[in-house]
């Protein structure tokens, strides 16, 4: 599903927040025929029951074929198999997970954690938008820039759209003027649509925004990141209900720092001064063949990257549990830092 997403993010952009970034763990776009299967009495699931997502799922066909068209026990085994091997694996503490419930919730947690932030803050949305609680979250990016300014280690990132970021005299990009001021060496990123080309870049705002735009939802304050659906503006902060989970997780947050990072190096860039330019290997200005290659690469070797580490994380916990006999007691999950996958000081593990 991760993969499946990405290559759809590198052929254009999404046009909506896909399911495993606005934490939601959903199956839509497969999980249609296989219940049709299912109700009908049928254990088998096979690749051509997914219609035309088939090879989206992974960049080697094969391998999800090989998966989805055997038989299993239970219907569910093919998918559990599918992303335990061909996805990255997070292990954590259950007490490292958080739900929020109001918007209020979720833009406190935003406020607080970035001003307890001490060595990184990252946040991706569609768009920051111009109101009083937007520009509350601004100056709390400018304190926290300040108090952490000898830190050499302090790093800021700060991904939108750009057709939406930069819609009206007032926007995102004028909002965050004090925040470049505060921090130069901070990373400002407005993602392009490489299908936003052409006669294309004519279209009128907001109509631009329609050919496809970054829906890429994280909230990261170094170790921990709130995954949510919610965008930066004034409704989702007082009455606009999204979903909100906060992971206190160096792994996972590492991993979704890392995606915004990769997403951000083939952005535009938005400079102090007001200027922008953009990587390389340009959204609309080069061949979007040269430019779907260059995002993909860097995306899928991201992917490849965490897999492998989730492979290790795996066998760590796997490794611990059997040693663990049931008169132990809980387990520590302290003594998986070997593999830095938590700084979660619980006694349980889940």
């Amino acid at each position: 599903i991760l993969s499946q997403h990405m290559l759809a993010f590198a052929r254009g952009g999404w046009t909506r927040a896909p399911a495993f970034l606005t934490s939601t763990p959903s199956l839509l776009s497969f999980s249609l025929p296989l219940l049709r299967s299912w109700s009908s009495g049928k254990h088998t699931i096979h690749a051509t029951d997914t219609g035309s997502n088939t090879n989206k799922i992974n960049n080697n066909n094969k391998t999800f074929q090989r998966h989805f068209s055997q038989s299993a026990a239970h219907p569910m085994d093919p998918i559990r198999e599918l992303l335990e091997t061909e996805c990255p694996k997070f292990c954590m503490n259950g007490s490292a997970l958080q739900i929020l419930s109001t918007p209020t919730e979720f833009y406190n947690a935003l406020v607080d954690g970035v001003a307890a932030a001490r060595h990184r803050v990252c946040l991706s949305s569609l768009y920051l938008g111009s109101g009083p609680m937007e520009t509350k979250l601004v100056q709390t990016l400018v304190e926290n820039a300040q108090k952490n300014k000898s830190n050499p280690a302090y790093r800021a990132t700060v991904l939108l759209d750009h057709s939406r970021g930069l819609r009206g005299k007032t926007n995102s990009a004028t909002m965050l003027a004090p925040w470049q001021a505060t921090f130069p060496a901070g990373k400002f990123g407005l993602y392009h649509s490489p299908t936003l080309r052409g006669l294309l870049r004519f279209l009128p705002s907001p109509f631009n925004e329609s050919i496809g735009v970054n829906h890429l939802k994280v909230y990261a304050f170094d170790d921990h990141v709130l995954l949510s659906g919610a965008n930066l503006s004034h409704d989702y902060f007082t009455h606009r209900q999204d979903r909100y989970i906060l992971f206190k997780d160096r792994a996972l947050t590492d991993f979704f720092c890392e995606l915004v990072d990769v997403v951000c190096a083939h952005s535009l860039r938005h400079h102090q001064d007001g200027s922008i330019t953009g990587p390389t290997v340009h959204p609309y200005r080069s061949p979007a063949p040269e430019y779907h290659a260059a995002i993909a690469r860097d995306l899928l070797d991201l992917y490849t990257r965490h897999q492998q580490l989730g492979v290790n994380r795996g066998r760590a916990v796997d490794s611990l549990s059997a040693s663990s006999k049931p008169s132990d007691g809980p387990v520590n999950v302290n003594r998986l830092d070997a593999t830095k996958t938590t700084a979660t000081p619980t006694p349980t593990l889940t």
